[in-house]
C-alpha cells in the first residue's frame, strides 16, 4: 500500500507509511496529555487518507474509553466522583474521557450502555440523552413531539435566557435584553435540577386556551390577552 496522506486542519503536510500506527500514537499521546484534548485524529482507509484537526468551532462531545472490552469509567470513579474528590477535568485528563468531533467518530464504534460492550466498541456513551446535547435535554417530552418541533425547540431555547449576566446594570453592552418578571418552568427535566437552570429563570409559565375563536388562530396566530400584557406578560 502506498504512503497515507495526512491533512492538518484541511491543509496537506505530509505522508506515513504506517498510518493505523500514526493514528493510533497519536491518540495515545492525546490520553496521555502529550497532546491537546481537543485535538482529534481520523482515518479514512479507503481513500488512505489521515485528517488531524485542531482548528477551533469544531463541535466535540465527551465519550468514556473503551480498552480490551472494558470500559475505563469504573466503579472507583463514580464513586469518587460521588465524594467530590474527583470532578470531570481530572477524568479527562487522566485518559478515562475524551473528546471526540464528527470527523473523529467516523472511525468510532459507540456503545449506548455497558451491557452492549464487545471487543469491537471503542466508546461508551456518558448517558443516551448526551447524544442530543444539552439544550434538546431541556425541552419537556420531546418523545411525544415530532422531530422538527424538537428541533425548532433547541434553537429557541439557546435565545430564551431571562437575564444573560446578573451585572447588566453596570456593563457597556449597546443591546441587550432583559425578562423583568422570569419565572421558574412548572414542567422541568433532570437536566434543567443538573445545570441549575431553576436558579437562573429563562421565561415565564403561560397560560394557553386552544380554541377555534372565529377563525383568529389561522396558521400559528395567537390572540393575546390585552389585560395579560398590562400586567408585564413577556415584558
Amino acid at each position: 500500500m502506498k504512503n497515507a496522506s495526512i491533512y492538518l486542519n484541511g491543509k496537506l503536510i505530509g505522508f506515513h507509511d504506517k498510518p493505523k500506527d500514526l493514528v493510533e500514537s497519536i491518540k495515545q499521546k492525546r490520553r496521555q496529555g502529550e497532546m491537546p484534548v481537543d485535538l482529534t485524529v481520523a482515518y479514512y482507509q479507503d481513500l488512505n487518507e489521515i485528517y488531524v484537526n485542531t482548528d477551533e468551532g469544531r463541535a466535540l462531545r465527551p465519550l468514556i474509553i473503551i480498552e480490551k472490552g472494558k470500559s475505563k469509567y469504573t466503579k472507583e470513579h463514580k464513586k469518587m466522583i460521588k465524594e467530590r474528590k474527583m470532578v470531570f477535568s481530572d477524568l479527562v485528563k487522566s485518559g478515562i474521557i475524551e473528546y471526540l468531533d464528527a470527523e473523529e467518530e467516523e472511525n468510532a464504534h459507540i456503545a449506548i450502555s455497558e451491557n452492549e460492550i464487545t471487543n469491537e466498541h471503542t466508546h461508551l456513551e456518558i448517558h443516551p440523552s448526551l447524544m442530543l446535547g444539552i439544550v434538546a435535554s431541556v425541552a419537556p417530552f420531546p418523545e411525544h413531539n415530532s422531530s422538527p418541533r424538537v428541533t425548532m425547540t433547541t434553537a429557541m431555547l439557546k435565545q430564551s435566557l431571562g437575564q444573560y449576566t446578573l451585572n447588566y446594570n453596570l456593563r457597556a453592552d449597546t443591546q441587550s435584553h432583559i425578562m423583568y418578571y422570569s419565572q421558574t418552568p412548572l414542567v422541568q427535566t433532570r437536566y434543567m435540577d443538573i445545570i441549575g437552570l431553576d436558579k437562573k429563570a429563562a421565561g415565564q409559565n403561560f397560560v394557553i386556551a386552544l380554541t377555534p375563536y372565529y377563525g383568529y388562530n389561522i396558521n400559528d396566530a395567537l390572540v393575546i390577552n390585552k389585560s395579560a400584557i398590562e400586567r408585564g406578560l413577556a415584558r
